[in-house]
C-alpha cells in the first residue's frame, strides 16, 4: 500500500470559480472541468504531462441555463445535460455540437427541471439519466437519439456496474437521507431488486471498485460523509467523516469526490487533504494535503499514473501516484452481477419497491 506521501504534485491550473466536477476523455487527450455556477466548462488538452487551457465549450449554461452533469462517450464525445433543456453532444477538438436529443417533461411548479445524473452504457449504445424532479430516469439510443425507455423509480446519482449490467441509483428524498436501488436493462425493460442501501446524507458521488466488488457513495450538506459497502452482499463495511461545512446547496454544491484506484478509494476532504482507504478493512493508508479548501471532485487518468482533483478556490491540480499504488486488480467476468441476481432476485416487472420485501441495509448511528 502506499505511505503517507502517496501523491506528487505534477501540475497546478486554475479555473474561473470552484471546480464541481472534473473529466478525463477516454484516451486521456481532454480534462473538463464543470463549475460549480454550472455556468462554464472549462476545456484543457494534454501536452505531455501537462493540460493548457483551450477556454470555455459555449454550451448549454452560457445560452440561459445551469448546466448540471457532463460525461464523455467511449467514443470521445461529450455529453451534456442542464436546466430545462435536451441533452447536447459535442466534438471538443472541433468545438462544434454534434446534435442535441431527448427533450425534459415540464417539471411541477417551483420544482427544477433538471437532469440531475448522467451516464454512457460501457459499450456506448445509451445514454442513462435521472430527472431530479420525479422519481424517473431516461435512456437514449445513441444510434437514433431517441428515446429507448422510460426508467421509474429512483432518480437522482447513479453509477454502472463494471460489468455493465446492473445500475446503482440513489433517490435523495432529503438533504439528510438516501436510498440506492438498483436495476438492470433485462429483455427490453427495466428490472429492479430487493435491496435497499440507506445512506444519512444528500448522495453527490458514487462509485464501484474497478473488480465491482465494492460500491462507496459520498456527499453531506453540512457534514460530509463516504459510506462503503461489500458487493454483491450489500452490506457495510466502514463510514468515514469528511468534515464540516455551513450547509450547501443541493445538488450543485454537495461533493462528489471519491475514486477508486484498484482496491484503495481515494476521498476529498473539507480540509482539502486527500485520503486513502483501504476497502477491504476501512483503515486509512495515506493522507495528503491537496488543497488549501474543500476537495469537490477526484478522477483517474484512464491511462497513466495520475489523478485530477478539483476544490473550492477553483485550483485543478495533477498528481502522479506512486508506483506502489495498486492501480489494478481482478477484472469483472460477469460472475459478480450472476451472485447478485442468484442472492436477490428481482422484483415483478414493472414494481421497484416491495415495502413488504424490503432488504434494508442501514449503518447504525
Amino acid at each position: 500500500m502506499p505511505n503517507m506521501t502517496g501523491l506528487h504534485e505534477t501540475f497546478r491550473i486554475r479555473a474561473p470559480e470552484p471546480v464541481r466536477a472534473l473529466r478525463f476523455s477516454p484516451d486521456g487527450r481532454w480534462l473538463v472541468a464543470l463549475t460549480q455556477s454550472g455556468r462554464s466548462i472549462r476545456v484543457y488538452e494534454r501536452s505531455g504531462r501537462e493540460y493548457h487551457d483551450r477556454g470555455s465549450l459555449a454550451g448549454l449554461g452560457l445560452r440561459r441555463s445551469s448546466i448540471l452533469e457532463v460525461e464523455f462517450h467511449p467514443g470521445g464525445a461529450l455529453v451534456l445535460t442542464g436546466e430545462g433543456h435536451r441533452l447536447e453532444v459535442w466534438d471538443l477538438a472541433g468545438r462544434r455540437m454534434l446534435r442535441e436529443f431527448g427533450s425534459l417533461i415540464p417539471a411541477e411548479p417551483g420544482r427544477i427541471a433538471a437532469y440531475e445524473g448522467l451516464g454512457v452504457s460501457l459499450d456506448g449504445r445509451y445514454v442513462e439519466t435521472s430527472f431530479l424532479a420525479r422519481d424517473q430516469g431516461e435512456r437514449y439510443s445513441w444510434e437514433t437519439g431517441g428515446l429507448a425507455a422510460t426508467r421509474w423509480g429512483n432518480s437522482g446519482p447513479f453509477v454502472f456496474h463494471p460489468e455493465g449490467e446492473l445500475l446503482a441509483v440513489s433517490a435523495v428524498d432529503s438533504e439528510y437521507y438516501t436510498q440506492v436501488q438498483f436495476c438492470s436493462w433485462t429483455g427490453g425493460a427495466y428490472v429492479w431488486y430487493p435491496p435497499v442501501l440507506i445512506a444519512y446524507m444528500a448522495v453527490g458521488g458514487a462509485a464501484f471498485s474497478p473488480d465491482g466488488r465494492a460500491f462507496a457513495m459520498v456527499g453531506g450538506v453540512d457534514t460530509h460523509w463516504c459510506q462503503v459497502h461489500s458487493f454483491p452482499e450489500c452490506t457495510i463495511l466502514s463510514r468515514h467523516e469528511l468534515g464540516t461545512v455551513e450547509e450547501l446547496r443541493f445538488p450543485y454544491e454537495v461533493t462528489e469526490a471519491l475514486c477508486f484506484v484498484g482496491s484503495l478509494l481515494l476521498l476529498g476532504r473539507v480540509d482539502g487533504s486527500v485520503v486513502g482507504i483501504d476497502v477491504s478493512d476501512g483503515a486509512v493508508r495515506f493522507e495528503h494535503a491537496a488543497h488549501p479548501t474543500r476537495v469537490l471532485s477526484i478522477r483517474l487518468h484512464p491511462s497513466e499514473p495520475w489523478i485530477a482533483t478539483g476544490s473550492d478556490d477553483g485550483e485543478i491540480v495533477l498528481w502522479e501516484m506512486e508506483e506502489a499504488t495498486p492501480r489494478g486488480c481482478d477484472l469483472p467476468d460477469g460472475s459478480v452481477t450472476r451472485r447478485f441476481v442468484e442472492a436477490f432476485p428481482p422484483l415483478p416487472a414493472g414494481q421497484w419497491r416491495d415495502p413488504d420485501n424490503e432488504l434494508l441495509f442501514e449503518p447504525e448511528i
